[in-house]
C-alpha cells in the first residue's frame, strides 16, 4: 500500500536520478531488455545478463569488460551500450558460424552491431523532428562513417502513437508509462504488462526514500527553473518574428511555442 504523500507526488519518469534509479535496478531490467532489442535488435537474453554500472564508462573502447555487454544508465535518460570487443567479433560473424547460431536462433537476416550503442530517450522532440525514431552515426576527420564503432538511436516519445505500424509495438506502452504524471496513472498504464507493473512498484518503493525524494526535487526546481527560461527565450523570438511579418505557421515551427501561448505573453 503507497503512503498518501507518496500517491499523490506529481511524477515525471524522466526526471534524470529517477530514471537512472529506476532503470538500473533489478525490478526494471525486463522492461529495458525489451525496449532494447526493439530499438537495437540486441538479443533480449543478452541484454537481460548485462552488466549494468556506474556512470564512467570509458567509451574509447579498450577498457575490459567483465560481461558480454555493459550497459550504463545515466542521468541524461540514455543506456550506452558497450559491447565487449571479443563478443563483438562474434556478433559480427556471418550467421552459418557456430557461435552467431547459437545467439541467434530465430533470426533470418545479418545484423550489424556497433561496439557503443546509445539509446536516448527524448521527450521534448530536441530536434524539432516528425520521426518517432533517429539514428546518428560518428563520421571520421574525411567525413566517412564510423560504423564499426559507435551509433546513437533517439527515442522521440512525442512522435510515438499507438496507430504507428512501423514502430515496435512494446515502444506505445513505454511512452505512457514514462508519461505518467501520477503513480495512479502509473499504476493504470502498467497493469496490462506484468514486468512494467513489477518496474511501477519500484518506482513507488524508490519514493518512499525520504532522502531521494530530496534529489528529486531539486532536480525538478532546477529542470522547471531551466525551462521556464527557455521558454522566456523562445517567447522573445516569437515577438520579433511577428514584429517582422512572419506568416503564424512559420513562428510555431521555428520556436516550437502554441498560438496560446505566446497570446498569454506579456513580452
Amino acid at each position: 500500500m503507497v503512503e498518501e504523500k507518496t500517491s499523490t507526488t506529481t511524477l515525471r519518469i524522466m526526471n534524470g536520478i529517477l530514471f537512472q534509479e529506476l532503470f538500473r535496478s533489478m525490478e526494471a531490467r525486463r522492461m529495458a531488455s525489451e525496449i532494447l532489442n526493439a530499438i537495437t535488435k540486441l538479443p533480449k537474453d543478452v541484454l537481460l545478463q548485462a552488466d549494468y554500472t556506474k556512470p564512467g564508462i570509458n567509451l574509447s573502447g579498450n577498457e575490459k569488460i567483465r560481461g558480454e555487454i555493459r550497459i550504463t544508465v545515466d542521468r541524461y535518460c540514455r543506456f550506452i551500450i558497450q559491447i565487449n570487443g571479443e563478443y563483438y567479433k562474434a556478433l559480427q560473424q556471418p550467421f552459418d558460424s557456430f557461435c552467431a547460431l547459437d545467439l541467434f536462433e530465430e533470426k533470418q537476416e545479418e545484423e550489424e552491431y556497433s561496439k557503443i550503442i546509445v539509446v536516448s530517450i527524448d521527450e521534448e522532440n530536441f530536434y524539432q523532428t516528425d520521426q518517432a525514431l533517429l539514428t546518428f552515426q560518428l563520421k571520421d576527420q574525411e567525413g566517412h562513417m564510423e560504423n564499426d564503432f559507435i551509433k546513437t538511436y533517439h527515442v522521440v516519445l512525442p512522435n510515438i502513437h499507438q496507430e504507428n505500424d512501423s514502430m515496435p509495438a512494446i515502444l506505445y506502452p513505454f511512452k505512457k508509462f514514462l508519461e505518467s504524471t501520477t503513480l495512479e496513472e502509473l499504476q493504470e498504464n502498467s497493469r496490462f504488462i506484468p514486468f512494467f507493473q513489477k518496474a511501477c512498484e519500484k518506482v513507488e518503493e524508490i519514493l518512499k526514500n525520504e532522502n531521494f525524494q530530496e534529489k528529486y526535487q531539486q532536480i525538478e526546481s532546477v529542470e522547471n527553473e531551466k525551462k521556464e527560461m527557455e521558454k522566456a527565450v523562445l517567447l522573445k523570438v516569437a515577438k520579433r518574428l511577428q514584429n517582422q511579418n512572419f506568416k503564424e505557421e512559420t513562428i510555431f515551427k521555428v520556436t516550437g511555442l502554441t498560438k496560446e501561448e505566446i497570446e498569454r505573453s506579456s513580452l
